[in-house]
């Protein structure tokens, strides 16, 4: 299974983002194509006995799709698998919002931190925003890589005290990133600090992430006080 993300249309206010989800499937017969969004239907009646399911799920999500203001529509053929596309708009943030996240936890006391050199690999313009703002009220300096191609360059050309790295992102995500640069380091015997961001907080993701090579994880939205906490303790290690 592929999932991808494309912009399809942006203003200052709001963005317009196409969702596709591609499988290998048993696929789906052209003249059957447009009743799978109708509630109880299937493609087949073996779907049921053979795989689950009662014919809710694609009826539930054009309903959802169509309250985000989109549209849903597959393509697919017997036998070659299935693309689900589905359009949703978004209001986007501004910059009074960054801010007030930012703020939220001023006040109170902060664990000391010596000012790092720190590269962000993050695909979103937000969550961009909203670590620059922490980072660099606390002192350190903050380089921004928008996708995992471009950190593994940033990586190799300059030297950071550690990278926080978002886990989900399309074409090479922070998994994929972090195996690359624990690849690389283990010709030089250096290690790079390595902090997972995610918005998924399920049980057992912390534990995925130090496996797969990275130092400690934190949850998104990032919060000041938690993301302190957690360079305090990392920086102990440099």
């Amino acid at each position: 299974m592929a999932i991808g993300v494309d912009v399809i249309a942006k203003t200052e206010r709001e963005a317009r983002l196409q969702f596709s989800v591609r499988d290998t499937g048993i696929g789906i017969a052209k003249e059957q194509q447009a009743q799978i969004f109708d509630a109880f239907v299937q493609a087949d009646g073996s779907t049921t006995r053979n795989y689950g399911g009662t014919g809710l799920g694609l009826a539930i999500a054009t309903q959802i799709v169509a309250m985000m203001d989109g549209n849903i529509e597959v393509e697919s053929e017997v036998g070659q698998g299935s693309v689900f596309r589905f359009t949703a708009q978004f209001s986007l943030p501004d910059s009074s919002t960054v801010q007030r996240i930012a703020e939220q936890d001023e006040g109170e006391e902060q664990p000391a931190v010596p000012s790092l050199h720190i590269l962000v690999v993050e695909d979103n313009a937000f969550n961009q925003r909203l670590a620059m703002s922490l980072l660099q009220k606390q002192g350190h300096q903050v380089v921004v890589a928008s996708d995992g191609r471009t950190a593994l360059d940033l990586w190799a050309q300059s030297s950071f005290d550690l990278i926080m790295m978002d886990v989900q992102m399309p074409e090479m995500d922070g998994f994929e990133v972090t195996a690359a640069i624990r690849a690389a380091e283990r010709a030089t015997g250096a290690h790079i600090l390595i902090l997972a961001t995610t918005a998924h907080a399920l049980v057992g993701d912390r534990e995925r992430c130090l496996d797969a090579g990275m130092d400690e994880y934190i949850s998104k939205p990032i919060h000041a006080k938690t993301l302190n906490s957690t360079l305090a303790k990392l920086a102990q290690k440099l």
